[in-house]
C-alpha cells in the first residue's frame, strides 16, 4: 500500500488561533476589562504575536510522512551544547534572537517577581518542552525535527539577554517610567494607580476635642 503525505501550514493553524485572540482582545478592550485594554492590551497583542512567530519557526510546516522517516528518532538527538556556538552556526544567533522577546515580556506580565535565574529557568523549560515535541513529531510523522542541545542554551541565553536588558531600562530614569507603564496591572513593575483620592481621616468633633 502507498504511502501519502499531508502538509499542515503555519496560517491553517496559527492564523486562526492568533484572529480568535485578537477578537477576545478587542471585546475585553471594549467592555473595559481592567488589564485588557491601553498599553496592557498591547503587551498581550505583543505577547500573542511572539508566540504565533514561535509556533511559525519551530513547528511547521507540520509533513506526515511516514515513507520518508527512515532515520531512528533517537539519532535526531544532538546532546553535547556548545557546538553551534564553537562552529559559529547562523541558527544558534537566530535562536538567541527569537527568545529575547520573551525574556523581556516575561517580567511584564507574571505576577510574581521574577529574578535572572527564574526567568532563565522558564526559558529553559520552554524551549525544553519544544524540543521534546519536535522529537516527537519526528518519531510519530516524519517530521524532520531534532532535538538539538544548542537550542536549548541559545533560546536560555536569549530569554537572559531580554531580561537584563528590560533591567538595565528599569534602572535608567528616563526609560522607567514609560517600561513600566506597558506592565500589566497587579504585577511587580505596573505603576500605582493613579487619580484616587484617599479621603481624608475624620476629625474630632467639638464634644470629642473638649475631652481631650
Amino acid at each position: 500500500m502507498g504511502g501519502f503525505t499531508i502538509r499542515i501550514e503555519s496560517w491553517e493553524v496559527v492564523a486562526p488561533l492568533l484572529l480568535g485572540f485578537l477578537l477576545l482582545l478587542a471585546r475585553r478592550a471594549a467592555r473595559g476589562v481592567p488589564g485588557w485594554s491601553g498599553r496592557a492590551a498591547l503587551v498581550r497583542l505583543l505577547a500573542a504575536v511572539w508566540a504565533a512567530g514561535l509556533a511559525h519557526f519551530t513547528y511547521f510546516p507540520v509533513v506526515v510522512d511516514r515513507a520518508q522517516n527512515l532515520t531512528p528518532w533517537y539519532h535526531q538527538i544532538q546532546p553535547v551544547p556548545g557546538l553551534g556556538f564553537l562552529s559559529a552556526d547562523p541558527s544558534v544567533a537566530l535562536n538567541v534572537l527569537l527568545f529575547v522577546p520573551l525574556g523581556v515580556l516575561l517580567p511584564l506580565v507574571t505576577r510574581g517577581r521574577l529574578s535572572a535565574a527564574g526567568t532563565a529557568l522558564r526559558c529553559l523549560a520552554l524551549s525544553a518542552a519544544i524540543e521534546v515535541s519536535q522529537l516527537l513529531m519526528y518519531a510519530l510523522f516524519g517530521n524532520g525535527r531534532a532535538a538539538d542541545a544548542d537550542d536549548l542554551l541559545a533560546n536560555t541565553v536569549g530569554g537572559l539577554l531580554g531580561f537584563l536588558l528590560l533591567r538595565l531600562a528599569l534602572r535608567s530614569s528616563a526609560s522607567s517610567r514609560l517600561v513600566r507603564s506597558f506592565a500589566l496591572p497587579g504585577t511587580p513593575h505596573a505603576q500605582p494607580e493613579t487619580g484616587r483620592t484617599v479621603p481624608p481621616a475624620p476629625q474630632p468633633g467639638p464634644a470629642a476635642r473638649g475631652r481631650a
